[in-house]
């Protein structure tokens, strides 16, 4: 599998004409077709307006960003526009994209923020984990406004049952651990 990695205010993950997260500052290849995005914050889906891609992603994600909602997106809080979005694909539990000859499962993993996703490829046993799964053992903030403690550990708990090698996460170095989320429950 072939993954660009593009850093901006966080990573940015490109799988063919398949972008994981869009945030600003990052210069996106041409023939971007789709967006995935891991969650509705501002750092990870300001660049949306770059591109005319579809946008995926889940539905409060994908309201929280039509609506110009604070409160989910903090665009304001960070310092940032709100995208606009032109076309849009819901994403729920079990959906697949497929690119490239990689099949992404959507995994819903609440508990950052209310709309976050993962996306899972069995085949590669990688996770592209958005802020869900920090590198370096460091949780993701939980006193944001949609932030959740225990739905965060309910997200650990079913990640935690994925064969995953490789986890690319919305910021920081990817990490290679068989046993990473496992390791992050137990110090929970």
């Amino acid at each position: 599998m072939k993954i660009s990695i593009n850093r901006g205010s966080c990573n940015s993950y490109v799988i063919g004409s398949l972008i994981i997260d869009a945030p600003v500052g990052v210069k996106f290849p041409s023939g971007i077709e789709r967006i995935a995005l891991t969650h509705e914050h501002c750092d990870h889906i300001a660049g949306i307006g770059e591109l005319n891609a579809e946008v995926c992603a889940s539905k409060f994600t994908i309201e929280s960003i039509t609506k110009n909602n604070e409160n989910a997106c903090l665009c304001n809080f960070l310092d940032m526009e709100y995208p606009k979005i032109t076309k849009h694909r819901v994403l729920k539990e079990g959906d697949m994209l497929e690119e490239s000859g990689i099949t992404l499962t959507v995994i819903e993993t609440p508990g950052h923020c209310a709309g976050a996703l993962c996306f899972y490829s069995e085949d590669q046993r990688t996770l592209f984990s958005g802020d869900t799964v920090f590198p370096d053992f460091a949780l993701p903030r939980t006193d944001l406004p949609t932030s959740d403690y225990e739905k965060l550990k309910k997200s650990y708990k079913k990640l935690a049952k994925l064969d995953v090698e490789t986890i690319y996460p919305g910021h920081g170095e990817m990490v290679k651990n068989k046993e990473y989320v496992k390791k992050i429950l137990e110090q929970l």
